[in-house]
């Protein structure tokens, strides 16, 4: 492999270009890194959601452009070109392959129109990328449709269904993530109905990892009914991975629609913005001292905003929650608000009082030694688990 130096420009931003230098031999996924990581700034989104294209093209008549690439004779963007603005990408060849070889894609040490240093300072060096860099969230429909979830009631087996559950951070299986309704997971959800659907008080769920308080909480996610009232209603589950500064987003909305999406924790406000007033948005894996500033705050200041209609549920490993707990310091509000919001979870339970803390806490306890003799009872949990 050899070193190449490739130079870039962002489309629509004359002033964001740059360079970087890297091995011919990597793939076009590692190009994208390379650039994300050169602008952190510029570039909020997800590498993997930039879109790179070949600045090579004929600037010949366009009826002479197949013979240009024919015969060689397509050039590289100037610099100079790139510091007037390229507005669009017509004409540029989409690196749509990503784990396509750079050398393999034309760019390849003597190949990228080297230029003497005079000619480089007046402008005539080469571009060898245009990245185009999408909004905010590129928020990517699903092929498969997903309406709301309706579980039967008199079955002790939850089942989601892989195309509903792929992204969310969950460990999906072929068949889905199967979920056992023990007590534990009914109480959750009574948590959730009366904090989130009932009211709009923001629902702290903890507990010891392994309990399925995660998964109980996706279940419910997907249970929400988005339309309906008058109100169209969106349910956002925002990921946070130990193992990445990315977030992992899923958007349903309408009657069956999913979106999913990936993008830095500094870029959360923004997604946040760009959400209607009627949004439900799960936040899980949040661990305090990585996620309190860049993930828990901004949900805060957004939510602030208009508290009826925006509702928060944080799903928590943290065993420290219960020592910053606080209910003396939230505020009351009414245990039953005016929504069309509904879950086709059937809970039983009315309000204790006419009023509830604007803070709820629920503790997801670890399985006991009956609730494990009960489940594998249970023909259909036992295949699951032996089969995953």
């Amino acid at each position: 492999m050899v070193e190449i130096s490739l130079s870039f420009a962002v489309v629509g931003e004359p002033q964001a270009g740059s360079g970087v230098k890297i091995d011919d031999g990597a793939k076009v996924w590692e190009l994208k890194e390379a650039i994300a990581d050169k602008l952190p700034k510029r570039i909020k989104c997800a590498a993997v959601d930039l879109q790179l294209f070949l600045a090579k093209t004929s600037k010949k008549e366009p009826k002479e452009e197949e013979e240009a690439k024919s015969d060689g004779r397509e050039e590289w963007l100037t610099q100079l070109d790139a510091r007037q603005g390229v507005s669009g990408t017509s004409g540029y060849k989409l690196l749509l392959n990503t784990d396509e070889v750079l050398r393999d894609v034309g760019l390849r040490s003597g190949g990228l129109g080297e230029v003497g240093p005079a000619e480089r300072a007046a402008g005539k060096g080469p571009v060898h990328i245009l990245v185009e860099v999408p909004g905010s969230c590129a928020w990517k429909l699903a092929d498969a449709k997903c309406p709301l979830l309706a579980f039967d009631p008199k079955s002790p087996i939850i089942r989601i269904p892989k195309a509903y559950a792929e992204g969310s951070g969950l460990y999906v299986g072929e068949d889905g993530v199967v979920l056992y309704l023990r007590k534990d997971v009914q109480e959750e959800w009574t948590a959730l109905w009366k904090s989130v659907v009932q009211s709009y008080a923001t629902l702290w769920i903890v507990g010891p990892p392994g309990t399925g308080k995660s998964c109980a909480a996706f279940a419910f996610a997907c249970s929400l009914r988005r339309v309906g009232g008058g109100e169209q209603w969106k349910v956002v589950w925002i990921h946070c991975s130990k193992r990445s500064r990315l977030l992992s987003c899923i958007l349903f909305s309408g009657d069956d629609e999913k979106r999913t999406c990936t993008f830095k924790r500094s870029l959360l406000e923004d997604v946040l913005k760009s959400l209607n007033d009627y949004t439900v948005v799960f936040i899980d894996g949040y661990v305090k001292d990585r996620d309190e500033r860049k993930v828990m705050w901004p949900c805060r200041q957004w939510r602030k905003k208009e508290k009826e209609r925006r509702r928060i549920v944080v799903v928590s490993s943290m065993v420290s929650m219960g020592k910053d707990w606080r209910p003396d310091l939230y505020r009351d509000i009414p245990s039953i608000a005016p929504s069309s919001l509904e879950s086709s979870v059937v809970i039983a339970s009315a309000p204790e009082s006419n009023t509830m803390q604007e803070e709820q806490l629920f503790t997801m306890f670890s399985w006991t030694l009956e609730d494990y003799q009960e489940a594998l009872k249970n023909d259909e949990l036992f295949e699951h688990v032996k089969n995953n």
